[in-house]
């Protein structure tokens, strides 16, 4: 649910990239004008070269007579005229004209040059989500003295139908450019529902952009060196540039954007084409914007998200109720286990949207779509599991990894308090994969499931509250684990339990050489074929938010899951067919979907139940109940009894199939049982009692070991 709080800023982000190109044309402007003089000197001079001029024909001195004796008959020699050959002139060979492109704008007498204190633009825009309004925005840019200065004032409303929390954000953006409209300084401020203000501040020395974050109390640094200027990015800038006509049908040119958010510079290619109405459209990354024929900025999109220019008393009207946006995904059949297959494919089909993909592929996903089914797209997920090597000790060699272990504004990993605690949690342990499934299981046992009313919670404030969603259970293990020396990186997506799919944040951490997933909210490394990522942070610590404003799409149309087949091993079923995973072999009855096995004795059958449970009657009127939970057994025992987590670890109560398994406190006898999908949740029926207790030394969680032991006896 997070990046509706991260996209709450869309419009921000959208005006910051309208105008990053506008310095590099200024800069260039004269520069291009100094070349094309030079070039047309260097032509003519060529053409002077060139041209053939006559040689000048020397005078001709008249020849004496001679005299001679006259003869008897005179002859008259008839005179031959020699009329020398022409030589063609050399012409010149002429340039073949460049094509310009078109621009079929009408002509516009150029503006005169702007004087401090003049008002360049006062423009109000409305904030939309697909076709709901969820703010409004107020941009005003004016001549300074030295340069230009933008201010933006943003305030969005809406609300989550998973949480049914409202939020309403404002923000205030100013940037100082010079006359090139080179960012000097800027400043953002934000307050989150009136709980949470924080400020990031922008300051130029040199080549070097420094960006200090205040968040509760306390300020992070980071800094960003720059080989080329960096344009202010706003549509003052880009109304600007519009008048010069530049942005025409054709024009391409690269961009560079300042994220003040991120801090840091993105690399960009702006486009643009001039429409049959005179307007400039410029599409840059997944924003395009719009500007009239009288060169301001008429709409901003990106993905669902839209900023359209409105009056300022048509923009501030909001609706009494503001719109809420689910962030859930219904499938129509879910996984029971999801951690029990190799491999799972769902169909999600979002009505009416006919872009881009919307969903990555990566080593963990797969995509297909089908041109003539526009918005469908069937997801291949693979199994993450923890892979089956040695793990290294704490301190192993984290060269190249220096991105995934610094601190940041939220992921607080230099504070004292972090490491302390992250200290305390582990103990002695050192072996890093045992490390990381401590932390994991610390968070959520004792961090309560709860919905933040701000955006991301620092890890500290975390930490103190002792609560939080999927996105503070990331935080404060990516600190914790950071603070150890353990380098990790962030997801965000979705991720399928049983019928429900949500929007989602977990982990992955380096250990020596390996990528180990890590989910805090279920306590466990490793997972099944359940995740759809959107994006994760690269080598530079950045991310990627291409896909996330893609998946915005998925907020403002209708969307439809279905699940269609899994596999575990070479056997791939569709959803139709999820019961014969169950087989049986001699006493064995073996459910490959739970990854159980159970021995069954004499007078003890197997009754019809839904994919994912399994129950067990005896001719004696004995039950047996069984399923799997995707959570560990300790988070269940915590949430019961006040007990402390390593207590509980070291003291399981008994065993079962070989893992530890704990008695739950109260009626009856119910089993949480260690299990590679989480948790399997066994209840003993109440005539169960001793003959209930022998069923549980018949259980076998190692189905594939279990398979060949029953292969090697029917051999002999």
């Amino acid at each position: 649910m997070k990046d509706l709080q991260r996209l709450a800023a869309t419009g921000f982000a959208l005006l910051c990239a309208a105008g990053a190109i506008v310095g590099i044309y200024v800069a260039r402007t004269n520069e291009a004008a100094r070349t094309a003089e030079r070039a047309r000197i260097a032509a003519t001079a060529a053409s002077e070269a060139t041209r053939v001029v006559p040689a000048p024909t020397p005078p001709v001195e008249p020849t004496r007579p001679t005299p001679v004796e006259p003869p008897p008959t005179p002859v008259v020699p008839t005179p031959t005229p020699v009329v020398p050959t022409p030589t063609p002139p050399v012409e010149p060979t002429p340039t073949p004209p460049v094509p310009t492109p078109v621009d079929p704008r009408p002509a516009r007498p150029d503006a005169a040059a702007p004087k401090p204190g003049d008002v360049l633009i006062d423009a109000w825009y409305g904030r939309y989500n697909g076709a709901q309004k969820t703010g409004w925005a107020h941009i005003v840019g004016t001549k300074t003295e030295d340069g230009y200065e933008v201010t933006e004032s943003y305030e969005s409303r809406s609300g989550s139908a998973l949480t049914q929390v409202v939020k309403t954000n404002r923000m205030t953006f100013r940037a100082v450019m010079d006359n090139e409209f080179v960012v000097q300084s800027a400043r953002i401020d934000s307050d989150e529902s009136g709980e949470r203000t924080s400020r990031v501040t922008v300051t130029l020395e040199g080549s070097t952009y420094t960006f200090a974050t205040e968040l509760d109390g306390r300020t992070t640094k980071r800094t960003c060196a720059v080989d080329a200027p960096v344009i202010g990015s706003n549509d003052l800038a880009m109304q600007r540039w519009f008048a010069t006509k530049k942005l025409v049908t054709g024009f391409t040119a690269p961009l560079r954007e300042l994220d003040i958010d991120g801090a840091r510079v993105h690399a960009r290619e702006l486009r643009c084409r001039v429409n049959d109405q005179g307007e400039a459209v410029c599409s840059f990354d997944q924003n395009t914007v719009t500007l009239g024929a009288d060169g301001v900025v008429r709409l901003l999109e990106a993905g669902a998200y839209r900023m359209v220019l409105e009056g300022e008393a048509q923009a501030r009207d909001l609706p009494v109720d503001p719109p809420t946006f689910s962030d859930k995904l219904e499938v129509d059949l879910g996984l029971p286990h999801p951690r029990a297959f190799d491999r799972s494919t769902i169909e999600i089909e979002v009505e009416g949207y006919k872009g881009e993909p919307i969903f990555p592929e990566n080593e963990y996903q797969r995509v297909v779509t089908d041109p003539k089914r526009p918005g469908v797209f069937q997801i291949e997920m693979l199994a993450r599991p923890v892979p089956d090597v040695a793990f290294p000790d704490l301190g192993f060699d984290t060269k190249g990894m220096e991105a995934y272990l610094r601190p940041d504004a939220i992921r607080q990993c230099d504070a004292p308090e972090i490491l302390a605690k992250a200290k305390a949690i582990i103990g002695d342990e050192k072996n890093s994969l045992r490390v990381v499934q401590k932390l994991a299981r610390w968070i959520h046992v004792y961090l309560e499931k709860k919905y933040t009313a701000v955006g991301d919670l620092t890890a500290l404030a975390t930490l103190t509250g002792m609560a939080g969603d999927c996105s503070e259970h990331a935080i404060l293990f990516d600190s914790f684990a950071r603070s150890l020396g353990i380098p990790t990186r962030e997801y965000s997506g979705y991720v399928f339990f049983d019928q429900q799919g949500g929007y989602h944040a977990w982990s992955q951490v380096r250990l020596g050489t390996t990528w180990v997933h890590v989910d805090c909210v279920v306590g466990l490394a490793g997972a099944g074929p359940q995740y759809i990522a959107f994006w994760q942070q690269n080598e530079t610590g950045e991310y990627d938010q291409t896909f996330t404003t893609r998946r915005s799409a998925l907020t403002a149309h209708e969307v439809r899951c279905r699940f269609v087949d899994v596999t575990l091993g070479s056997k791939t079923t569709r959803r139709a067919e999820l019961g014969s995973w169950a087989t049986r072999r001699g006493r064995w009855h073996i459910d490959e979907l739970m990854g159980v096995a159970v021995d069954l004795p004499t007078g003890w059958s197997v009754t019809p139940s839904q994919p994912g449970h399994l129950a067990l009657r005896s001719t004696s009127g004995d039950a047996i109940q069984m399923q799997c939970i995707g959570i560990h057994p300790l988070a269940i025992l915590t949430q019961q009894r006040a007990s402390d987590v390593a207590t509980l670890e070291r003291n399981p109560t008994r065993k079962v199939g070989g893992v530890p398994a704990w008695k739950l406190p109260g009626w009856g006898q119910r089993w949480a049982v260690e299990h590679p999908g989480g948790c399997l949740y066994v209840i003993l029926g109440f005539g169960a009692d001793a003959k209930g207790l022998a069923i549980l030394d018949r259980i076998r969680l190692d189905l594939r070991a279990l398979s060949a032991e029953l292969d090697a006896i029917e051999k002999k």
